[in-house]
């Protein structure tokens, strides 16, 4: 949506964001695993998940960038055991 909405920026604008956002995105919980995170980005085809408390309330939003920063940190905490 981002993408889409950057391209055609003059075109929308005006748009409320409710125009143009997902209306019943999937998220995860900030209580699951990484893993869940994961399958469903592969599963939904969408490259940003909403992460919420365990109020429901968004408290972040997981990201290709988080994704790789995070696997990283992973991999070189298993290579200095």
């Amino acid at each position: 949506v981002l993408d889409h909405v950057a391209v055609e920026y003059e075109q929308r604008k005006g748009q409320r964001v409710r125009e143009v956002m997902t209306s019943d995105p999937v998220c995860v919980f900030e209580t699951d695993e990484a893993a869940a995170a994961l399958s469903v980005m592969a599963v939904s085809g969408d490259r940003h998940v909403p992460v919420a408390g365990t109020d429901e309330n968004i408290v972040g939003i997981v990201s290709p960038p988080r994704v790789t920063r995070f696997l990283k940190l992973q991999f070189e905490s298993a290579s200095d055991s």
